[in-house]
């Protein structure tokens, strides 16, 4: 296990990745102990996204994106460390209309310190399965939630 801030990832050597429908290994150097990148085994959801970035002149580019028990974490190069981590728990998801961006298939994540990302998909079925991966772990840390206040009582 190795720290980074608050959080705690276990760390692999060599893991794979899915790409355009090939699977690809990536081998991870952990020279001076520095964070390189987790082991994705006990990842909720793993895949690639297109993330709009820019403020002016926008664009979607595409990220790796891993679904975690303590947020999301996309990543510029699956080779370095994570380029941010968005806080899940009491995050808002919701679909977004294509009209606003000119995208089909697409998501924004709206967190309780009012940031908000976006995030799209290359079809309805895989936008369908991120928004409910992210409803299950709402709905799952809100029993463990739950679960922990009537251990209080």
């Amino acid at each position: 296990m190795k720290g980074f801030g608050k959080l705690k990832f276990k760390y692999s050597d060599n893991f794979k990745i899915k790409r355009n429908h090939t699977i690809s290994n990536i081998i991870v150097n952990q020279a001076n102990n520095f964070f390189i990148a987790p082991n994705f085994e006990n990842a909720q959801k793993l895949g690639y996204l297109f993330k709009l970035s820019g403020r002016f002149f926008t664009a979607f580019n595409e990220k790796l994106v891993v679904l975690t028990n303590v947020g999301l974490l996309y990543f510029d190069d699956p080779n370095k460390p994570p380029k941010k981590l968005i806080p899940i728990i009491g995050s808002e998801i919701v679909k977004i209309d294509e009209k606003k961006y000119r995208r089909k298939y697409c998501f924004e994540i709206k967190t309780l310190n009012g940031e908000s990302y976006v995030f799209g998909t290359k079809s309805d079925e895989e936008l369908d399965s991120w928004v409910i991966e992210f409803k299950n772990f709402k709905k799952s840390y809100e029993r463990k939630i739950k679960n922990i206040d009537s251990a209080k009582k």
